[in-house]
């Protein structure tokens, strides 16, 4: 069986420029920009301000998508294998590996994913690590909500934030179904 980034991987070198090493595809949610490197996906992430000439590639998506189906089969640490996010430290990997952790369709608070992860007292540390997190929806910092239930901070806003999580909640849903 042949490993999932080398298909991937296979796919984009035959349709991308030397330069451009990840693709863009449009979604429900407005565009969304991904990059790999040789060790996995390292940015994944929403493009506000397109610019004009940006190119979207049809066959990137249907690649994607299918990374993405046999992604979202994997355990929380074979998943890890994929990932390749800018800026780990080992405290960022603690809270990116519990995100990864949390099922799709659930919330749990800043200060319950600190006590997941063996750091309890530590909620803005694990506020400042979300921040940092350039690979959203597949690490999944949406689902983490304030204790009052309020779902505020969210890099592209509390609104898009209460949609995926809507979305997620939905009987049968899946990763597949946020790059709808």
């Amino acid at each position: 069986m042949a490993i999932l980034n080398d298909n991937l991987f296979t796919n984009l070198i035959q349709s991308a420029r030397k330069d451009d090493f990840g693709g863009r595809m449009r979604t429900q949610w407005g565009y969304i920009r991904s990059e790999f490197t040789e060790k996995g996906l390292t940015k994944l992430y929403f493009e506000e301000n397109l610019p004009r000439n940006a190119r979207v590639n049809p066959a990137f998506k249907a690649t994607f998508l299918k990374w993405l189906a046999s992604f979202q089969t994997l355990s929380t640490e074979e998943q890890w294998q994929y990932l390749d996010p800018e800026g780990t430290t080992e405290f960022r990997k603690e809270v990116w590996t519990g995100l990864l952790g949390i099922p799709l369709g659930e919330t749990i608070s800043y200060g319950e994913l600190a006590e997941k992860i063996g750091q309890p007292g530590k909620a803005r540390g694990v506020g400042q690590a979300m921040a940092n997190n350039r690979i959203p929806l597949l690490i999944p910092c949406h689902r983490v909500i304030h204790a009052d239930g309020k779902t505020q901070k969210y890099r592209w806003g509390s609104k898009l934030k209460s949609h995926l999580i809507t979305l997620e909640r939905v009987p049968c849903s899946d990763l597949l179904s946020l790059f709808q």
